[in-house]
């Protein structure tokens, strides 16, 4: 059983685990690189996967510079990224939410504890859909890319620095190193992560898992 009341700063992941937004994101990669080869595209859904967490920079990046070369890899991102954005922003409006997160939410605004979002999204597009859905009011702080989960981890640090003990809510690997690399402890929330190998590495690493929030205390 997890105790939120023996933490004093908690954080979230967003993709998976505060939104059932994972498909989304992957669709909407899908959809951005439609006009290249689907052998290409469908290896590029596959690294998207693996590296759960990080942001779509990032990876719009490594397909056009690793997977998909071109001399014209700047227009290129940029196109794709903007794509990307306006699928998935009108479509996190109206996405579910991960089961319990909301009186979880709610329970944890009754106290005095720290909550923030650390997540691979963009940062504004994360806190405009947020206000929209009225979830802004239960996070001392939302951050997200361009920054990695890493540096605004750091951030969270510098700035607040009595956060006492932590717990980590994700669903990927990068999600579990950073939680490790700040001393937090990790909880894996599974009902929606598309980590693959994420319930046997969890095991492995003696972490605790959830498939969601309908029963924390």
């Amino acid at each position: 059983m997890i105790r939120l009341s023996d933490y004093d700063t908690i954080f979230f992941d967003c993709d998976g685990v505060i939104l059932d937004s994972n498909k989304i994101k992957t669709e909407a990669f899908a959809a951005s690189l439609e006009s290249y080869p689907e052998t290409l595209v469908e290896e590029f859904l596959e690294y998207h996967k693996e590296h759960n967490g990080v942001s779509r920079y990032e990876k719009f990046k490594y397909f056009f510079t690793s997977m998909n070369p071109s001399n014209d890899k700047e227009r290129r991102i940029s196109s794709s990224l903007e794509k990307y954005s306006s699928i998935t922003r009108e479509s996190l409006l109206s996405c579910n939410l991960i089961p319990g997160i909301l009186n979880t939410l709610e329970m944890i605004s009754k106290t005095s504890k720290k909550v923030f979002v650390i997540t691979g999204g963009d940062e504004e597009e994360v806190k405009f859909v947020f206000k929209r859905r009225l979830l802004d009011k239960h996070f001392t702080d939302i951050l997200g890319s361009p920054k990695t989960k890493a540096q605004n981890m750091g951030k969270v640090l510098n700035e607040h620095r009595e956060i006492g003990r932590c717990i980590f809510f994700g669903d990927s690997k990068i999600d579990f190193e950073v939680a490790v690399s700040f001393e937090c402890d990790f909880v894996f929330v599974s009902e929606k992560s598309e980590w693959l190998e994420g319930e046997d590495f969890v095991r492995q690493n003696r972490c605790k898992s959830i498939p969601n929030f309908l029963e924390i205390y």
